[in-house]
C-alpha cells in the first residue's frame, strides 16, 4: 500500500488542549511511519511549537476563504488542492470546524478522503457548519458523548461518525515531572501538608469559584491542607478569583502556579486531584491525574464519565456543589488506602484507554480504511 501522508488543518492562535493532541498524535503517527504536514491559517505560539517540534506547515489567509462565500467552491478549495498535490497527501484530517467547507472542497477537488474531527460539541444553531460536517468520508469525535449528541440530537449517520480518544498518556508519563521536591520547597509545602489540586486553564468554565469553596470547607476539617490552582489565567478572571480567595481568607492556603512553572510537576505534587468544571469535555487533567497515580474528583458534565468511574476510579460530583466537593475530598484525605487503590485502577484504565501509541494505530486503521474505499 502507498505510504500515507496527512493534511491536518487547523485554524489557532493558541496552544491548549487540542492544540497539544495534534502535535502528540503527529509525533506518535511518525513513529509508524506516516508523515504529517500542517495547514494553519497563521504565525501564532502553535507554529512556533510546530518549529520546535520540526513539523512542516503551511500558512493559508483564512481571511479570503471567509470572503468567498457559498460561491466560491472552485476558488475556495484551489489553494488546499494545490498543498495536497504538491506535497503528495493521501488524507486531509480536519482539526477545526470552521474550516471544513474549505477542507471538504479541498479534498474533493484532490480527490482524497476528508475527516472532520470534533475536540468539541458543534452548536444546534450552526446549520451551516453542521451541513458541512455531515458531507466529510468521516467524522471523529474525541469522546463518546461528543459522538452521541452528533447522533441523536443533530441527527447525523452513524456508521459514519466514530469515538477516537486522544492519545494523551504514554509508559514515560513521570519523565515530565522532574522537580518535585523544589515545587514544595518553592511554595513552602511541608512534607506531612496534603495539598489538593486543579489543573486546566483559569476561567469561568472550569468552576474554580466553587474550588475555592471547597477549601475553605476542607480547611476547616482538615487545616494541615494546602490549595495549587495550575493553569494559565484569564486575568480578569484571575483577579476576580483572588478576590474570593480573600474574602474566604485563604490567602496563606491557596497557590496559583506562575507562569515560568512546569505544570507536570506541579501536577505531581498533589495527593488529590480536582476538576470542578461547569462544562467540560473530556477533561485532559484528569486523564493526567490518573496516570500519575492520583485519586481524581470530578464533576457529572461532558465526558468525564468517560474517564472517571464513579466510586470504582474516582469520583464524580455534581457541579457548582462546593460541599459533595469537599465532603469527596475529605473522604480521600481520612482513607489514603482507599485513595490508592481507586487511584491505582483509574491508572490502569487511563493508561491503556488514552495511550498515545494506541490511539495512533486505531487513527492508522482508519486512515487505511478511507483510503482502501
Amino acid at each position: 500500500m502507498k505510504k500515507q501522508k496527512v493534511l491536518f488543518v487547523i485554524d489557532t492562535k493558541r496552544v491548549a488542549a487540542t492544540e497539544v493532541s495534534v502535535l502528540t498524535r503527529i509525533a506518535a503517527l511518525k513513529k509508524i511511519d506516516i508523515d504529517s504536514l500542517v495547514v494553519v491559517t497563521q504565525e501564532s505560539k502553535f507554529t512556533d511549537l510546530l518549529d520546535r517540534s520540526h513539523v512542516d506547515y503551511q500558512v493559508i489567509d483564512s481571511s479570503k476563504i471567509e470572503k468567498k462565500g457559498v460561491f466560491g467552491f472552485l476558488s475556495e478549495g484551489g489553494e488546499l488542492k494545490s498543498i495536497i498535490q504538491k506535497n503528495q497527501v493521501t488524507i486531509l484530517h480536519c482539526i477545526d470546524l470552521k474550516l471544513a467547507s474549505y477542507s471538504i472542497k479541498g479534498a474533493r477537488q484532490s480527490h482524497v478522503p476528508c475527516i472532520i474531527h470534533l475536540h468539541s460539541l458543534p452548536k444546534k444553531s450552526d446549520l451551516k457548519d453542521n451541513a458541512n460536517i455531515a458531507k466529510a468520508n468521516m467524522v471523529l469525535a474525541s469522546s463518546e458523548y461528543i459522538r452521541q449528541f452528533v447522533i441523536n440530537i443533530l441527527g447525523f449517520n452513524r456508521k459514519k461518525i466514530r469515538t477516537l480518544y486522544d492519545g494523551i498518556v504514554d509508559a514515560k508519563v513521570d519523565s515530565r515531572a522532574t522537580q518535585l521536591e523544589e515545587y514544595r520547597k518553592k511554595y513552602k509545602i511541608k512534607e506531612d501538608t496534603k495539598v489538593i489540586g486543579q489543573m486546566g486553564n483559569i476561567a469561568p468554565h472550569k468552576g474554580l469559584d466553587y474550588f475555592v469553596k471547597m477549601a475553605q470547607i476542607v480547611k476547616k476539617s482538615a487545616p494541615n491542607t494546602k490549595f495549587m490552582i495550575i493553569g494559565k489565567a484569564m486575568e480578569e478572571y484571575k483577579a476576580n478569583l483572588m478576590q474570593l480567595i480573600d474574602e474566604c481568607q485563604l490567602n496563606d492556603d491557596v497557590i496559583i502556579s506562575n507562569e515560568e512553572d512546569n505544570l507536570y510537576d506541579l501536577l505531581n505534587t498533589l495527593d488529590v486531584s480536582v476538576l470542578a468544571s461547569i462544562n467540560e469535555g473530556l477533561g485532559r487533567s484528569l486523564i493526567e491525574s490518573l496516570a500519575l497515580g492520583k485519586p481524581v474528583i470530578g464533576t457529572k458534565v461532558g465526558a468525564q464519565s468517560e474517564v472517571i468511574s464513579d466510586e470504582k476510579t474516582g469520583y464524580l460530583v455534581e457541579p457548582k456543589n462546593e460541599n459533595e466537593l469537599a465532603e469527596k475530598v475529605l473522604y480521600f484525605l481520612k482513607r489514603p488506602s482507599l485513595a490508592k487503590r481507586m487511584a491505582e485502577s483509574g491508572q490502569k484504565f487511563v493508561m491503556d484507554t488514552f495511550s498515545v501509541d494506541k490511539q495512533a494505530k486505531e487513527c492508522s486503521k482508519i486512515y487505511q480504511e478511507l483510503v482502501k474505499a
